[in-house]
């Protein structure tokens, strides 16, 4: 699936390709200051119940949007999401 860089937004979740995927969710689309579009985000299973969030990237050096893009499969749906918190890899704190 094409993933768009509009579909990129702080709070939005992704599945990235590996297995089992990892579940990447969005806390910042930042500019560097060459201009480019960074994306700060947060990771952990996406089969594990009650793993917490990890920082995904160096918090000095997040991924290109171009990256980060190209890594993720898919942005996952607001049913999606209600799946997984129903599943309890996500908490209501974390949505």
């Amino acid at each position: 699936m094409v993933i768009n860089e509009d579909d990129v937004e702080s709070g939005a979740f992704f599945i990235n390709h590996s297995n089992p995927p990892q579940l990447r969710k969005v806390t910042a689309v930042v500019t560097d200051d060459k201009g480019n579009k960074r994306v700060e985000y947060l990771s952990k299973s996406s089969v594990i119940r009650g793993r917490d969030f990890d920082p995904g990237h160096t918090r000095s050096n997040p991924p290109l949007m171009d990256t980060f893009i190209a890594d993720c499969e898919k942005r996952l749906t607001s049913e999606e999401v209600q799946d997984l918190l129903k599943s309890g890899v996500l908490s209501e704190d974390e949505i």
